[in-house]
């Protein structure tokens, strides 16, 4: 099998998703005449080798294969700090991309949590957003990345506990922004804003083992000037060109040793087919998998990509350790975890203090502290040996801004965390 690797209120515009009927797509685009990369095999285009991995192979090189296994069994349960915690900790998959990633993402989403083999501890965040391609992440000022940070606090975990990545980017407005539009020229400098991005994700998710790479579906339906064809079909080739880097052992990509800036790459899904010319398992794009831009999916295209995602974690041997049940250290949702303490937070929301209140059982050592969304700590609150029965800590904002914070209570060996909710 081939490896295709403060809460935020947003408000989604034409300009930035990009109205459904804003215009009509071109549904007589059934096939621009070019092989998908995975059946072009160890033919090649445009004088550059096909196959999803190197000398036209579309199975990943052994010892690229063995390493990513190696990684994955080193995902699981971690802490709000990213410290192991096989008991009650997390381990996030986090998208990266734009607006189709988000809906696709969406979707795939919803099929995991009612997935019964999926593992307890496992937590999804969609971090793509609409209107934001490649080179709005690679802004740091663009506000991308606090978004993201954003979701992940909503969703109860921080940046620390991200080990996962999917990623889809493409470039929008391809051909029209004064970029070198050649494959060879367009290919190389996205294949570059790729890399740019790894870099940003090992900076941004400390623990960001794997990163799983998805192409552009197919665009030749497309009448918006958002990477439409020849640029979806090209987008491809950049991915594979930068895994193929990786693999070879460009130092701009290094995801092993003390200081690694990059995570570990793979085809998570190629996802590109000549409209209706049937790719060699099968995938064909009919324009009723698109919206009437020609561009972003429809809900047939949505579940295409999400299904296919769904089959890739749950079968994939870098993903299956810690994506299903039983394979990763966690306890299941309907075990009973044994507690020696019990912890309500009031008010909450709060202005500018919460009061944490505990239960313990039996007298022990106390640690609590207070973390930001990133998994840093703001503020310790107690540490010291206590008694069995009630206290209670103060957690007082100070000069902090609004957001998500969490409470973290070591005793007894065990640890609780906790949401809070600061608001200005």
């Amino acid at each position: 099998m081939h490896r295709s690797c403060a809460i935020t209120l947003v408000i989604f515009t034409c300009a930035t998703l990009f109205c459904p009927g804003a215009s009509s797509q071109n549904c007589g685009g059934t096939s621009v005449g070019f092989l998908p990369i995975n059946d072009l095999g160890q033919g090649f285009y445009r004088g550059v080798q096909g196959g999803l991995y190197p000398e036209g192979m579309n199975r990943i090189p052994d010892e690229h294969l063995l390493a990513g296994i190696s990684l994955a069994h080193q995902i699981g349960p971690v802490d709000l700090s990213g410290n192991p915690d096989p008991v009650s900790g997390k381990l996030v998959l986090l998208s990266i991309g734009m607006s189709n990633s988000w809906q696709e993402f969406s979707v795939f989403k919803d099929m995991v949590e009612s997935y019964p083999d999926r593992s307890s501890s496992l937590v999804v965040v969609n971090g793509a957003q609409p209107g934001n391609d490649i080179n709005t992440i690679l802004d740091p000022e663009s506000g991308y990345w606090p978004n993201v940070i954003d979701s992940l606090g909503a969703a109860g975990v921080t940046s620390s506990q991200v080990q996962a990545i999917w990623f889809k980017q493409a470039e929008a407005f391809s051909g029209i922004s004064g970029n070198d539009t050649s494959f060879h020229g367009y290919t190389g400098e996205l294949r570059e804003k790729f890399r740019d991005a790894m870099n940003m994700i090992r900076t941004q998710f400390p623990n960001a083992r794997v990163c799983y790479l998805a192409s552009r579906i197919y665009g030749g339906y497309a009448s918006i000037q958002l990477s439409p064809e020849p640029f979806a079909y090209f987008t491809g080739w950049a991915v594979k060109q930068l895994i193929e880097d990786q693999i070879h052992g460009s130092p701009t990509l290094r995801y092993q040793g003390d200081d690694p800036v990059a995570p570990w790459l793979a085809w998570g899904t190629y996802l590109w087919a000549d409209g209706m010319i049937p790719r060699g398992d099968g995938l064909i794009w009919e324009c009723s998998d698109f919206q009437r831009d020609g561009t972003h999916p429809s809900e047939s295209g949505e579940i295409k990509v999400a299904s296919g995602l769904l089959d890739f974690f749950s079968t994939d041997e870098t993903a299956v350790p810690w994506f299903l049940e039983g394979t990763a250290t966690s306890v299941a949702a309907n075990e009973e975890m044994p507690r020696n303490f019990e912890v309500a937070v009031y008010p909450n929301p709060f202005n500018p203090e919460a009061r944490i209140r505990f239960e313990l059982a039996s007298a022990g050592h106390v640690r609590l502290v207070v973390l930001d969304v990133t998994g840093q700590t703001v503020r310790e609150i107690m540490n010291a040996d206590l008694p069995g029965g009630t206290h209670e800590g103060v957690f007082h904002a100070g000069e902090l801004g609004s957001g998500v914070y969490f409470y973290q209570l070591h005793a007894g060996g065990r640890v609780v965390n906790g949401k809070m909710v600061l608001v200005r």
